[in-house]
């Protein structure tokens, strides 16, 4: 075995994502602010994952426009369920968010679907359960929070996990009690992204003709408070490790 040298043992995260515009956010700025470096991998592209998986001490999977159900579509995604299976088994801390989320909970055993009662984007009212109040990466979570959404799919919550949000709708968060978290908001996003999210669906011809004055007229007052919480999620999160890290510096 070769030693470690100081700059393998500092954190680094690998963020799955797809497209440009489905970068970290905010959790990128708190990784610059904490000194963690972060490679984005986009397999939609045809980027493969370079070396082992075990070099990472943190897995982010973002969001999509594709759903988590079509692999025959994108291919691709078989390639990012085997990192998520993988990343479990090795006890890495995962985070997905939106897309990752329903991808993690596939992996768990759950079935994602179309949501019967239709998409959920903009700022939506979420609610925290009493179990979000004693989870690491959830603690000091008000009992309610506008969250930005941006989703047409959901799922039951996996089996033997634990149910930390929801809306009036659809599950908006879950862990599996043990080193992965799902969250269904966008809660790394900044105005920068919302803006071209919202600037692409006018491209697009807004053809599910949501309200999208509203959504960006509405930033300004929720920003604040949802990035104050990026923030401590994300720091959070950066906390949790594997033992096979640890041992990394020993």
């Amino acid at each position: 075995m070769t030693a470690s040298t100081s700059a393998e043992l500092t954190p680094r995260i690998l963020a799955i994502r797809h497209g440009e515009y489905g970068g970290l956010g905010t959790f990128a700025q708190v990784c610059h602010a904490l000194g963690v470096a972060h490679d984005y991998l986009d397999p939609g592209q045809g980027q493969v994952l370079e070396g082992a998986l075990q070099t990472y001490s943190h897995v982010v999977v973002l969001g999509g426009a594709m759903g988590a159900y079509e692999v025959e579509r994108y291919p691709h995604l078989r390639l990012e369920y085997d990192l998520i299976e993988e990343a479990l088994n090795l006890h890495i801390p995962l985070l997905g968010i939106c897309l990752g989320s329903q991808m993690l909970a596939q992996v768990l055993g759950t079935q994602v679907r179309r949501g019967s009662h239709g998409p959920e984007v903009g700022w939506h009212s979420v609610s925290f359960t009493s179990a979000a109040g004693r989870d690491p990466l959830f603690q000091g979570f008000p009992q309610h929070l506008q969250a930005f959404q941006w989703h047409f799919d959901t799922f039951d919550l996996p089996q033997g996990c634990t149910l930390l949000a929801h809306s009036d709708h659809y599950l908006q968060a879950f862990t599996d009690n043990r080193q992965a978290w799902g969250l269904q908001f966008h809660l790394e996003v900044t105005p920068k992204i919302v803006g071209h999210w919202v600037q692409e669906t006018r491209d697009l011809g807004n053809p599910d003709r949501f309200d999208l004055d509203q959504i960006l007229a509405a930033g300004p007052q929720y920003f604040p408070s949802f990035q104050n919480l990026a923030e401590g999620l994300m720091t959070a999160f950066l906390q949790r490790s594997t033992p096979a890290w640890d041992q990394r510096g020993n």
